[in-house]
């Protein structure tokens, strides 16, 4: 199995947990709160949370790509594998005729 194949699917088993999820929305709810409960003059406080925010959402994206590319992979995989098995059978009919 590719690297590829393999960090997809850990990707994927990451993303799919329980817990994982929850701590993604925990972040995301946090800091959004945090953000609104800010007074209005506290710009730099807000700007912090906003990169820790972008920081969240880069990190999803990671997997998010990792998983992508891993299915890229394994699909790549199969047609490679279909391809190979329809040209065997190909020339097993050749030979036979």
């Amino acid at each position: 199995m590719s690297e590829d194949i393999s960090r997809g699917e850990r990707a994927r088993a990451l993303m799919s947990d329980p817990m994982v999820q929850e701590a993604f929305a925990n972040l995301k709810t946090a800091v959004r709160d945090l953000f609104f409960e800010l007074p209005a003059e506290a710009a730099e406080q807000r700007e912090r949370l906003h990169m820790v925010d972008r920081a969240r959402q880069h990190l999803e994206s990671i997997f998010t790509i990792q998983i992508f590319n891993g299915q890229l992979e394994r699909d790549q995989l199969l047609s490679d594998i279909a391809a190979e098995d329809a040209a065997e059978a190909a020339r097993m009919r050749a030979l036979n005729h």
